[in-house]
């Protein structure tokens, strides 16, 4: 495979991964309303929280991946999505999960630096 093969499979696999974080909390979110010992109403705002994330990131990340490097700025954000993803996961406290679902939601701004790159 050559580099450019390896750059689209790479970046696809990129969006795909923030693909899967948006929705994959949606089908567990009364099991965490019981882990969490909240109601399903405020472990909802999990997936308001991504999308919170979201709109705040996408601007700035787009900004920055025009002003600095792409890669660095791509790697970056992959390394608070990646701590919002270990946040998420290993707490027990609902604002700590709204936190990382938050860092989550900057895997919205990979889509156009994906782009960008390519």
């Amino acid at each position: 495979m050559n580099r450019d093969g390896r750059l689209i499979a790479t970046l696809g696999a990129v969006v795909l991964t923030a693909a899967v974080l948006q929705t994959s909390i949606v089908p567990v979110l009364n099991l965490v309303a019981g882990q969490l010992h909240t109601s399903s109403a405020a472990a909802g705002w999990a997936v308001t929280a991504n999308l919170v994330g979201a709109a705040a990131a996408t601007p700035l990340i787009g900004r920055l991946a025009d002003l600095f490097n792409k890669k660095w700025v791509l790697l970056g954000a992959l390394g608070l999505i990646l701590a919002g993803s270990l946040l998420g996961a290993l707490t027990s406290s609902l604002p700590l999960l709204l936190l990382g679902r938050v860092m989550q939601g900057m895997s919205f701004a990979l889509y156009p630096v994906a782009v960008s790159i390519l």
